[in-house]
């Protein structure tokens, strides 16, 4: 009576009355085995390098865009540019979040005002081009001067493009140093050989990030960030895009 009545309370202390535990914390639920849930503050301290290298690589390929091939391209290239820039910072906004255990920081603060900095004048050009498309239409309305201005705007920049790239100026130079502070305290941190997981991933990160410039289709670089493409694309960074 005394062990029926001991394995009743066994089964009534699981939900379905069905499960059991072993000593190694592994459970079967029944009748199928789960292996022991991983706390995230564990997934955290075991990612952190190459999270850490991943985020730092795509947002020096931003700052590389921004500052030595931003000024030098047409508007069409330039609306690509920034698309492929927003791409990138989504994906360190999102190395940022799953290698640190607070939901807030600073450098979250700064990679997503960068971002919808970002694509506050790539939505700025789109408007700007389609004006220019439909210049043609509108000639029957404007007067030639305010025709051919707009006609003339199509590889310039506006002085709307122009203070908005001031700000993104502005937010690099405010950003870069908070995010080098950060990487630097990670660093620290690390392990021997979690020092050298971080040297390897910021190499391979760095030169994979490369590989897209403005020949790339941006369905096929969100779809290999977002692990949907298995194939890098064989394109040579410094190749000319105009």
């Amino acid at each position: 009576m005394g062990i029926s009545s001991s394995k009743q309370d066994e089964r009534a202390a699981s939900p379905t009355g069905s499960a059991s535990s072993g000593t190694s914390g592994e459970s079967v639920y029944q009748g199928q085995f789960r292996p022991p849930r991983v706390h995230r503050q564990t997934l955290v301290e075991m990612n952190i390098a190459v999270f850490t290298a991943r985020r730092n690589a795509a947002h020096q390929c931003v700052i590389d865009i921004l500052r030595r091939k931003m000024l030098t391209r047409q508007k069409k290239t330039r609306r690509k540019l920034y698309l492929l820039c927003g791409i990138l910072l989504d994906e360190a906004i999102m190395c940022t979040r799953r290698s640190q255990l607070q939901t807030s920081s600073a450098v979250m603060h700064y990679l997503q005002l960068l971002r919808d900095t970002i694509n506050a004048v790539e939505a700025l050009i789109r408007h700007e081009m389609k004006l220019n498309q439909e210049s043609r239409e509108l000639a029957g309305v404007l007067n030639q001067y305010v025709v051919t201005q707009m006609q003339s705007a199509n590889d310039v920049f506006s002085g709307g493009e122009m203070n908005i790239l001031d700000c993104i100026e502005d937010l690099l130079k405010f950003g870069d140093p908070i995010i080098a502070q950060d990487s630097e305290d990670r660093i620290e941190k690390l392990t021997e050989d979690d020092r050298r997981r971080y040297d390897l991933a910021l190499r391979e990160y760095t030169e994979y990030y490369r590989r897209f410039n403005v020949k790339t289709p941006l369905s096929e670089v969100s779809g290999q960030l977002t692990g949907q493409t298995k194939i890098m694309p064989d394109i040579s960074p410094t190749g000319s895009a105009d």
